[in-house]
């Protein structure tokens, strides 16, 4: 369950259909407040530009609370809790590079905080008082003091009620950078409604192979229906796959 979703579907290639374009300038969108004590946010994101701050989303109050994730001077992630008076800001470990895709996401709870980038962990903390207090409106792409402004293209920004387990969010990361690699689709299983018949072997000779044992001299192929009548040996010399086989007794 989510406070928000938004795939944005605007004006720029996504990693997920179509995402969004920030200019650096001015672009930026506002989405309404959700509660700051048990979270993940999720995003892929894109950079155009470095050597500044460029805020990803953010819903801090002045004075009150709330959370930044941004892109700092040197490219890396950093994403700041601010509780009342209390300020707690957490780094990333590794420098992003610009016009690569990044899978971001923060999971938050009262005790638990959890920083991974494409899957992995950049950094981890457990004690008390993680959550903002007062939620506010989420700003996407700015500061709420109206700078700070993203570079790039955000996509498929996620703001979920709880928070996911790692593996879910290494498979989500996984899935979406690599649909078609995700999984595989092998031949269609064959149906035997379609195919009710119930094919008899002849016994010309012994092997079951030959199209000579097979009305109309047509080997049957596999995931048929198969009937050997009693006194008919059938060699069989290959793997053969049978929906059923009904042997005759004596066969």
């Amino acid at each position: 369950d989510y406070h928000h979703v938004q795939h944005f579907n605007e004006d720029a290639e996504g990693m997920i259909g179509a995402g969004k374009s920030f200019n650096g300038v001015s672009d930026q969108k506002l989405l309404e407040p959700h509660p700051n004590i048990t979270y993940t946010l999720s995003a892929w994101i894109k950079l155009h530009r470095s050597g500044q701050e460029q805020m990803i989303v953010s819903n801090d109050s002045a004075g009150v609370g709330g959370y930044q994730l941004l892109v700092n001077k040197e490219n890396r992630l950093v994403f700041t809790v601010k509780r009342s008076a209390s300020i707690r800001t957490f780094t990333g470990s590794s420098i992003l590079d610009l016009n690569e895709w990044y899978y971001v996401n923060i999971s938050l709870s009262e005790n638990s905080f959890i920083f991974r980038k494409n899957g992995a962990s950049e950094y981890t903390k457990t004690e008390g008082n993680f959550t903002a207090t007062t939620p506010a409106q989420v700003v996407i792409g700015a500061s709420k003091t109206g700078d700070s402004f993203f570079n790039g293209i955000i996509d498929d920004l996620r703001i979920s009620k709880n928070v996911k387990p790692t593996a879910m969010l290494l498979t989500e990361y996984v899935n979406q950078r690599d649909p078609r690699g995700f999984y595989t689709v092998e031949a269609e299983a064959a149906n035997p409604q379609l195919d009710p018949y119930a094919y008899t072997f002849l016994g010309k000779n012994s092997t079951y192979l030959s199209p000579a044992n097979w009305t109309g001299s047509v080997y049957p192929g596999n995931n048929k229906n198969i009937i050997i009548p009693a006194g008919l040996p059938a060699a069989i010399s290959t793997n053969v796959v049978m929906n059923k086989l009904k042997l005759e007794p004596g066969a």
